[in-house]
């Protein structure tokens, strides 16, 4: 698989709604190996749906994710009450 069908089968993976995330660490990685794919969030909102980084995460990938660059990022994004920068990248903070 690509870098890129590693993010789009992660972000596919949120939609599933079946894991409760913990409110630290704020990064989801499936963990493929070499290739690295990380859904991050700058600020804790306690725990939460996984499938409540999907909208965002779906929306980065789909508008401004750069393969080349791996990654893209969406601000002002609600999760769970709370107001977060969104990232899609190949590291579990910053974008």
């Amino acid at each position: 698989m690509t870098n890129t069908e590693f993010f789009r089968q992660l972000v596919n993976n949120l939609n599933s709604g079946e894991v409760t995330l913990a409110d630290s660490p704020r990064a989801v990685c499936p963990g493929q190996g070499g290739n690295q794919c990380y859904v991050s969030w700058n600020t804790a909102v306690g725990s939460m749906p996984e499938a409540f980084l999907f909208n965002a995460a779906n929306k980065i990938f789909g508008t401004c994710f750069s393969p080349t660059f791996g990654s893209g990022f969406a601000r002002n994004v609600v999760l769970n009450g709370g107001c977060v920068t969104e990232c899609l990248s190949n590291r579990p903070n910053g974008c």
